[in-house]
């Protein structure tokens, strides 16, 4: 059984309680939630940075998802990258993230991307990594159904 009172650290959540979906935080310990966004555009997918500093979120643009980053405060917004549903790399170096139901690869210093999922797939989701950063895993609507799917980094063969 879990025992909230041991629990520590912060967590981030979306919400609509202020109208729009935005992004949110909290301390474990708390009860009070602290809102990170408030414009007029919707956002979700938060997941923090491996060292805890920044929050990656999807933010609906003019109609199209758009990655952006920010603070841990809420501070400091910057674009990425147009696509959703990124998730760090266990480095904080990369980031991999869905563009055109794909799922692709992007190198934060350069901004080199790859598109590392097979061009005939369709309806590629949710990706993330391994936790040494060697494979990802993403699921594929491709099939008949849902599956997921690991991939190395290292070829482009897949489980």
């Amino acid at each position: 059984m879990l025992d909230a009172k041991r629990l520590t650290g912060t967590v981030v959540f979306v919400s609509d309680r202020g109208g729009a979906l935005d992004i949110w935080s909290m301390a474990v310990a708390s009860r009070i939630p602290r809102q990170l966004t408030s414009d007029s555009h919707s956002d979700a997918d938060p997941r923090f940075s491996p060292s805890g500093e920044r929050i990656m979120y999807t933010t609906l643009r003019d109609g199209f998802p758009q990655i952006w980053t920010m603070d841990a405060n809420g501070s400091d917004p910057q674009f990425v990258t147009a696509g959703s549903q990124a998730n760090w790399s266990p480095d904080g170096r990369s980031i991999v993230f869905i563009r055109d139901d794909q799922a692709v690869i992007r190198e934060l210093e350069t901004g080199d991307e790859k598109r590392v999922t097979p061009s005939e797939w369709r309806r590629c989701g949710v990706p993330t990594w391994s936790p040494d950063g060697s494979k990802f895993a993403v699921a594929s609507r491709h099939l008949e159904r849902i599956g997921i799917f690991v991939f190395t980094l290292d070829t482009s063969e897949y489980d």
